[in-house]
């Protein structure tokens, strides 16, 4: 048997898959270092010089590394909850808030760094089965 040819759905690198967290909530995660990634970290990375200088202390490191991930390797969320005015309510993703919840959450930042670049999770085989997104609550 050859190698696969069309191994890869490579529209779900920059695209993304839905992946289960363990701990709940469900986001869409595409590959590390895709295009959309690499392009917002270059825009990002010479904003952040121009505001704050040639060296970048730890938190302006996080915050850009966490903001490139909003961009370009975090594409969507469901079931992500916060609250407001005592409410729990449900956080709309956006880049914006993609990016305070990566700066607040290290861990779950490892956890998407995990999951962008298994690449399995990439194959064709499992396309079908990652192609819709979660229905609300």
């Amino acid at each position: 048997m050859g190698y696969n040819f069309n191994r890869f759905n490579v529209d779900a690198f920059e695209d993304g898959e839905w992946c289960n967290h363990p701990d709940g909530g469900i986001f869409k995660i595409a590959k590390m270092n895709n295009p959309r990634h690499r392009d917002a970290y270059r825009v990002l990375e010479k904003q952040f010089r121009k505001d704050f200088g040639d060296e970048l202390d730890a938190e302006q490191q996080d915050r850009l590394h966490a903001a490139a991930l909003a961009e370009g390797v975090l594409r969507d969320w469901a079931e992500i909850d916060g609250k407001e005015d005592g409410k729990t309510v449900a956080v709309p993703y956006t880049v914006e808030n993609a990016t305070e919840l990566l700066v607040r959450d290290p861990k779950l930042v490892q956890w998407v760094a995990r999951k962008a670049t298994d690449l399995e999770r990439f194959e064709n085989a499992d396309q079908e089965a990652q192609a819709k997104k979660p229905g609300k609550r």
